[in-house]
């Protein structure tokens, strides 16, 4: 069924909904393409009975913003329906559907459900994140953000990337040395999901890029790699905290594109900062928290295993290598030490050899590489005053920004 004949059907099911909440349409149009994804998927894992995912380049050296390349809006995974329990699902959802419209219920309540994940906990209190719900609610919370008109144009965000330095009140480090398990449970408050939103052109999909990042103040300054976020073709930028609440990535406040840092905000309030902190020594134990290949909030530990400059990708840089394991959809994941501070931010991963080159006589080894973070700090100048955006203000009140 082509998009010209599902408007029909739309327009002839609801048009007294058209003008009810912003961008029903799209919502519905969303709608059938999670449903022909779900078609394609489960076909073309009935015929190979293996879901193909998306897949991202692998080099001796990559970026580790990466993540899968999502159909529709999740992900493909699974599999196993025949055809025909397809069919009857299908014809299922589409009379739901119609029934919803009709009634008056869907063109609305698609773009006002709230953005929220629930994040249930187990027996033993430990939050339990459900990888294929996150993403499917990530790109509903995009879709919804782009409907509302509540994420700022992409050509805006893009042209501040030019900013150079904010203001940021940054809390004070800890005094004591943690444990694993504390580390893990106040670091995981303070970490995020940053996804984004683009089409290929090549089809109507929508698709889900994941990456992390992490939280400066209790107001919303996130900060992340800047190559997460210099994607002129995405639509939408958005921030998950580990509790569920989704956030539209609102303003750039500061990046620099030869240290790979940025620094976004998002209009939070009361949210769960990290403190930084640029001690951490070789030998000295880290702890990584962060989002490898889509799997939320995995935990690593290691060490720092040295220092380094002269990278060929990142110049004159000093840069810091640790053992803790992080992958693509890492980048812009904190690097804590035993006081639970930030001390550096994965950013890069290199390999000895080409994974087709490794043999058991020639085993590759993968550096993981991470900005320290004086890259962070390069980029705030300290507040003086309770309000974190005090020092650089405009007459109007408006945040400025050094350039």
């Amino acid at each position: 069924m082509n998009w010209s004949a599902k408007d029909a059907i739309f327009r002839r099911l609801s048009a007294e909904n058209l003008t009810r909440g912003v961008g029903s349409r799209l919502a519905v149009r969303a709608f059938w393409q999670k449903l022909e994804w779900i078609n394609e998927v489960t076909l073309h894992a009935s015929q190979q009975h293996e879901p193909k995912r998306g897949v991202h380049r692998r080099s001796a050296l990559s970026r580790v913003g990466g993540g899968y390349c999502a159909r529709g809006v999740g992900s493909a995974s699974g599999g196993g329906f025949c055809s025909a329990a397809m069919n009857v699902i299908q014809t299922w959802i589409q009379v739901a559907l119609a029934a919803a419209l009709v009634s008056g219920c869907a063109s609305g309540r698609l773009a006002e459900q709230a953005v929220t994940v629930p994040v249930p906990h187990g027996r033993n209190g430990e939050p339990v994140f459900h990888d294929e719900q996150i993403k499917d609610e990530l790109a509903r919370a995009g879709v919804k953000f782009v409907q509302t008109g509540e994420a700022p144009q992409m050509n805006v965000l893009q042209s501040q990337l030019k900013r150079t330095h904010c203001a940021l009140a940054l809390p004070k480090q800890r005094g004591r040395k943690l444990s694993a398990e504390e580390i893990n449970k106040r670091g995981c408050d303070g970490v995020v999901v940053i996804g984004s939103l683009y089409q290929c052109g090549e089809c109507n999909f929508w698709h889900l890029l994941t990456n992390t990042g992490f939280i400066l103040t209790e107001s919303g300054a996130i900060v992340t790699c800047y190559h997460v976020v210099n994607r002129p073709t995405h639509k939408v930028f958005l921030v998950m905290t580990s509790d569920g609440h989704i956030y539209p990535v609102k303003e750039v406040l500061a990046a620099n594109e030869s240290t790979d840092v940025a620094i976004l905000r998002i209009e939070g309030s009361h949210l769960k900062p990290v403190s930084l902190s640029t001690q951490a020594r070789v030998g000295s134990r880290v702890f990584v928290i962060g989002h490898p290949e889509q799997h939320f909030y995995s935990f690593t530990e290691g060490i720092v295993s040295r220092y380094f400059t002269g990278q060929k990708e990142t110049g004159d840089a000093t840069m810091m290598s640790i053992t803790a394991d992080f992958a693509p959809g890492s980048s812009g994941c904190p690097v804590f030490n035993e006081f639970g501070s930030v001390v550096g931010m994965a950013d890069n991963i290199v390999s000895t050899v080409l994974d087709e080159d490794a043999t058991p006589a020639r085993p590759a080894i993968v550096f993981k590489h991470c900005r320290p973070a004086e890259a962070i700090l390069n980029l705030i100048q300290p507040g003086h005053s309770a309000d974190e955006w005090a020092p650089i203000v405009s007459s109007n009140d408006q945040l400025r920004h050094s350039r």
